[in-house]
């Protein structure tokens, strides 16, 4: 798809402030150029600057960027930079950039270290053997939590966990905002906070298609299964949490393609499915 194609030049010019901002390591420049809430804003508090340079591919070392592909849906646009290196111009990598528009202006929501088909289909993520800055996004190795992040106590225990076991940061971010949400969304019973963190990292574990009773959870968190289940069950019902969710789900909706490649004319006599709730847990 053509970069010419109806494509604002401020979708462009953002992620060239973005790379000058992370290079000069201003925070404050950096948070004006995210989604408030946003992946990209919730890595960048979590975990600093750090991240940022892993999920954009800058690991790679020295380099010059093309954007040379894009992918238009609805809401937003995914840019695809190749990265390749300043000598001999050897292809390094991919780094993709989700934009939308926010106000007046465009802002970055999503930073990924790989090609455009990635972002859509799991099996085409590069290796994290061979990649410093896939397995830190999918494995979130080597970071740890910014000492400027204003992290309650369900979130602290839950990224701390979270991070040791190898989740992706992606995961992470989307954990957070679903604990967030779910603080907003009205007054929360009261259990311990081992028990929220135990639904949240539940529900979590569900949405990348994974599966652990709701005892592994309890156990970690030290509480009650009882309390775990009760947490995770209001949880989910607060929420209405499906399976594929756009706003907590790290795999990627099978829907979303279908929907834009009907409104594109094709694909019309394709259904689309709605996806089910996350499973309600028995309570005794």
């Amino acid at each position: 798809m053509s970069v010419s194609m109806h494509l604002p030049r401020d979708a462009i010019d953002v992620v060239w402030r973005f790379f000058d901002a992370v290079i000069e390591d201003d925070r404050v420049a950096l948070a004006s150029l995210f989604i408030p809430d946003s992946d990209a804003a919730l890595m960048q508090e979590l975990f600093g600057t750090p991240a940022l340079i892993a999920a954009s591919g800058m690991l790679r070392g020295p380099c010059i960027i093309r954007i040379e592909r894009l992918l238009a849906l609805e809401g937003c646009i995914w840019l695809e930079g190749k990265q390749l290196s300043a000598e001999s111009e050897e292809t390094l990598g991919h780094v993709v950039f989700r934009v939308e528009p926010f106000g007046e202006r465009w802002r970055i929501s999503e930073i990924l270290p790989w090609r455009l088909e990635a972002v859509h289909y799991l099996t085409e993520r590069p290796d994290p053997r061979t990649d410093d800055s896939v397995a830190i996004m999918l494995l979130s190795v080597g970071l740890s939590i910014s000492p400027s992040a204003q992290l309650d106590s369900v979130e602290q225990m839950l990224v701390e966990t979270m991070r040791n076991d190898y989740y992706p940061v992606t995961v992470i971010t989307r954990a957070v905002r679903m604990w967030r949400d779910f603080k907003k969304a009205g007054a929360i019973e009261v259990l311990p906070d081992g028990a929220w963190a135990a639904a949240i990292h539940r529900a979590a574990t569900l949405l990348c298609l994974l599966d652990a009773p709701i005892e592994r959870f309890a156990l970690t968190y030290q509480v009650e299964v009882s309390e775990a289940r009760r947490a995770y069950n209001e949880v989910i019902n607060t929420l209405r949490i499906t399976y594929f969710d756009e706003r907590y789900s790290p795999i990627p909706d099978p829907n979303e393609l279908v929907r834009h490649a009907k409104r594109m004319g094709a694909m019309e006599d394709v259904e689309i499915t709605e996806h089910e709730m996350l499973p309600e847990e028995p309570e005794a």
